[in-house]
């Protein structure tokens, strides 16, 4: 396997049903040590015993965040809405049809960079 630091975790681009692009990329360890760091606290319940809590609804965001790196052709009312952070957190959680066509994207880019990594230790 040749790799290249230029873009060792490129994205891959998905045409959207209706038209419009949206660029997914798979999250690094790298990345998920630092979502799990944000998203994780350990403090004592009631009896003194440390317990370990995780904010999900932030650790959400920050994945979709990191993973949907950049959209082209998503409207809202007719005007083009920004790839930012709140619109991506908007769109997974308000519209059904958006989340899966994106879960489904992921889990595809996922499945491909797991096929990549075992080819690449075969040889």
């Amino acid at each position: 396997m040749d790799l290249t630091t230029k873009d060792i975790n490129p994205a891959t681009t998905f045409d959207l049903p209706g038209g419009g692009s949206v660029e997914i990329k798979s999250l690094t360890v790298e990345e998920l040590h630092a979502i799990r760091k944000q998203t994780r606290s350990v403090k004592p319940n009631r009896r003194g015993v440390m317990v370990e809590k995780t904010d999900d609804d932030l650790a959400s965001e920050l994945m979709w965040d990191a993973c949907i790196v950049s959209w082209k052709g998503i409207t809202l009312d007719g005007k083009a809405l920004a790839c930012s952070r709140k619109n991506k957190k908007w769109l997974m959680e308000k519209c059904p049809d958006f989340s899966t066509v994106i879960g489904n994207m992921i889990e595809s880019v996922d499945q491909a960079m797991e096929v990549r990594t075992e080819l690449a230790s075969k040889n």
